[in-house]
């Protein structure tokens, strides 16, 4: 059976009838949220007061994971006795939010429960530390089960418990009418700030694989990747890509740092009480409660801000598209280095103190880079867009290969410091991570590096190499600023 699925976003032509419904529909939606999250941290509770679960618990901590005979059973008879499955979390909302039927039906509650369960999934057999309440600006999606009852799509018109809201489809746009065509598996209503309100879209998910507005060639040229916080790397025979992720955003990033500061200078204005004489915040305490002052001034403002913090997304994610569809005219049979981003964009748990200063060193990583350039995105994007050749990304294990470290003309692995963004290849200089990028396109497997077609291929590499380095340098000396990673 074929899973895949791909969706199509159209902007609904409400009325402002419509626009109070949908916002109360979205405010009972995040209530029924937190009703059910309140729940199930409830039942989370009584499972860890449980003996018979402690005792389990303590012995896996000893063990190092190492489950006894009979423990998984047991786990799994404790959980159906607590009521922590998704068929439970069902049942209970839709004992108990049938108030709401009017406005949010049986379907989207259910949604809105199996939410809950992934989150308590995570507590439970995963990472997961505690289950969150949902503020209701957080919650900008509610989702049907099918396209049969709640929320439909019928000839373009949302029919939704009693709304009944047109559906805009230009009439040029030739690739939506094209993907209507196809089967529709369920429908969401989402909703999106621009200037200074939401608007509200339909999402419909279709079955199968979506219509190509940009045809690929499937021809098997091996490809490498390396990809960093901000920076990408690709090398194949066809060519190479050396660029910032998303580099066209900058500014918007300076519109919002400026109105950002405009928003701290007129809230200090409007609330002295609330900081200290050296500028910082004040505490709250028993005999002192902080209330924030907004002008009208300033919520006008902070609107703005939501608009482009909106408005970067959309291009951050068109950028990528863009990004994606280069990278697989290069070649589709696409290696990789495993990169945890998540990992990078924490800080470190090392204490660790400098030699030259005395100092702490700070712990802050490659936070900040991470969620400004969206890695992780851009892979996701290549790797549906592969799932749809029946393909996938070849992901190699960074620790096994030390690719950054390898010299296929000696065959020895040196370490250099992040700081040092060149490396010495027989008689060339190479960029480190293009030169990444280069022994991933000569992987013979997952864990091994083709070094006889490397030694073929290197000339011709450099080639290429050295005409993208001088490219780059040219922008440089015209005024672009490129990330200092780069090395430039």
């Amino acid at each position: 059976m074929d899973k895949r699925r791909f969706a199509l976003t159209l902007r609904l032509m409400t009325t402002e009838d419509d626009e109070a419904i949908l916002a109360k529909r979205f405010r009972i939606a995040s209530h029924i949220y937190n009703v059910m999250v309140k729940e199930a941290r409830k039942r989370l509770h009584k499972l860890r007061k449980d003996k018979d679960y402690q005792e389990i618990m303590k012995h896996l901590s000893v063990s190092k994971g190492k489950y006894r005979k009979g423990d998984k059973t047991k786990l799994r008879e404790l959980n159906r006795l607590y009521g922590l499955s998704e068929y439970n979390f069902h049942f209970y909302i839709d004992r108990g939010q049938k108030q709401y039927s009017q406005n949010i039906d049986s379907q989207a509650r259910q949604k809105i429960a199996t939410n809950v369960w992934r989150a308590t999934e995570k507590v439970l057999y995963s990472s997961g530390q505690i289950i969150r309440f949902h503020k209701e600006r957080n919650l900008n999606s509610i989702s049907g089960k099918s396209n049969a009852t709640g929320i439909r799509y019928r000839s373009e018109h949302l029919l939704w418990n009693g709304l009944d809201i047109p559906i805009r489809i230009r009439r040029n746009d030739s690739y939506a009418r094209e993907c209507l065509e196809h089967d529709i598996c369920y429908c969401r209503v989402i909703r999106k700030w621009h200037k200074h309100k939401y608007r509200y879209y339909i999402q419909i998910v279709f079955k199968g694989i979506p219509p190509q507005k940009h045809v690929i060639k499937d021809d098997n040229i091996q490809t490498g990747i390396d990809i960093g916080p901000s920076t990408i790397a690709v090398v194949s025979n066809k060519g190479i890509i050396f660029t910032e992720l998303a580099s066209d955003i900058d500014s918007i990033d300076a519109d919002i740092q400026r109105l950002n500061r405009k928003l701290d200078r007129q809230r200090r204005n409007n609330n002295p009480d609330n900081y200290n004489k050296d500028g910082t915040i004040k505490r709250q305490t028993k005999s002192f409660k902080r209330n924030w002052k907004w002008s009208s001034q300033m919520k006008k403002i902070n609107d703005r801000i939501r608009h482009l913090y909106a408005k970067r997304a959309n291009k951050l994610k068109q950028s990528h598209f863009k990004l994606a569809n280069e990278i697989l005219e290069l070649g589709t049979d696409i290696y990789i280095e495993d990169m945890n981003m998540q990992g990078l964009a924490k800080r470190s748990k090392k204490i660790e103190i400098s030699e030259n200063t005395g100092r702490y060193k700070r712990k802050k990583r490659f936070g900040k880079s991470v969620g400004n350039h969206a890695p992780a995105m851009l892979i996701n994007i290549l790797n549906n867009k592969l799932s749809y050749m029946d393909k996938q990304l070849c992901k190699v294990n960074t620790y096994e290969t030390r690719l950054s470290q390898l010299n296929h003309l000696t065959g020895e692995y040196e370490k250099h410091d992040l700081s040092y963004r060149w490396k010495v290849i027989g008689k060339y200089n190479v960029q480190r991570d293009l030169y990444s990028a280069f022994l991933l396109s000569h992987m013979k497997t997952q864990k091994e590096v083709d070094i006889d077609a490397c030694y073929d291929d290197f000339d011709n590499f450099m080639i290429k190499h050295n005409a993208k380095i001088d490219e780059l340098r040219k922008q440089k000396h015209d005024g672009y600023i490129f990330p200092s990673c780069m090395g430039l």
